[in-house]
């Protein structure tokens, strides 16, 4: 038995463009959520774009220090903190590793809804 995949890229301002996809299984977002001020209303906005489950694959600098670079950053804490006051999510990290511009560690997490299970 073989899964269907499908990848969509879409190049937009997904800050403060209308996203024209429905039905999603998931968004990764890779060093992205540190270019955005209002971190839960971009969350609440791409919720709506699920189909019945959500699940967020997450890669961002694990500080809160900022930077030309990183103008708003969110360190695990804050993203655990994030999700926990826009909804019901589990969130466990997946794995860190240092940056190749800097001393800051990345991480990767995965954030799901309360009725997802991956296998």
């Amino acid at each position: 038995m073989s899964n269907q995949v499908s990848i969509k890229f879409i190049e937009a301002d997904f800050e403060t463009e209308a996203l024209e996809v429905a039905g999603l299984d998931g968004i990764l977002m890779a060093n992205s959520l540190h270019f955005i001020r209002d971190k839960e209303s971009l969350v609440r906005r791409l919720e709506k774009h699920f189909s019945t489950s959500r699940r967020f694959l997450i890669v961002e600098y694990d500080t809160t220090v900022s930077n030309s670079w990183v103008p708003f950053p969110i360190d695990f804490k804050g993203l655990k903190s994030l999700f926990d006051r826009v909804g019901n999510y589990s969130i466990s990290k997946l794995g860190e590793r240092r940056s190749l511009y800097g001393s800051a560690m990345l991480y990767g997490a995965l954030v799901t809804s309360p009725d997802e299970s991956i296998s």
